[in-house]
């Protein structure tokens, strides 16, 4: 509708901050997923702004290399499931275009492992 939401980071170089963000993609979860050419990586944010995670640190010759957009797919899942980790069902796709790299879009799995218990204290976890 064009109304203001809300911001997501602030200029910088720590986590959840942006030096040069150059994509956004909204996923059915309501997480955010900026692409950012400076860090070379996409952070992904709860809907409330809080960071849960980033993901790309190119390697010398390989990986993303600026990236310049992220889409989120739900419909071509079935295309990329036979390139998952055994025992891993993925639920979306994560679609990386970089600027440079020697792949020029790189596809990412998000999943689980079936019958892994999500919902388990991590390991040395105190519970209350």
């Amino acid at each position: 509708e064009g109304k203001y939401v809300r911001a997501y980071g602030q200029v910088g170089d720590r986590p959840g901050s942006f030096a040069r963000p150059k994509g956004v993609a909204v996923d059915r979860e309501g997480r955010v997923y900026v692409s950012d050419a400076a860090f070379q990586n996409v952070q992904v944010f709860e809907d409330n702004g809080r960071l849960l995670m980033a993901f790309g640190q190119p390697k010398q010759g390989e990986g993303m290399s600026l990236p310049a957009g992220v889409a989120i797919d739900y419909d071509h899942v079935p295309l990329f499931a036979r390139y998952a980790a055994p025992n891993f069902k993925i639920d979306y796709l994560v679609i990386v275009a970089s600027q440079i790299a020697p792949n020029k879009v790189e596809v990412f799995g998000f999943g689980k492992m079936v019958g892994a218990d999500y919902n388990a204290p991590a390991a040395g976890a105190k519970s209350r």
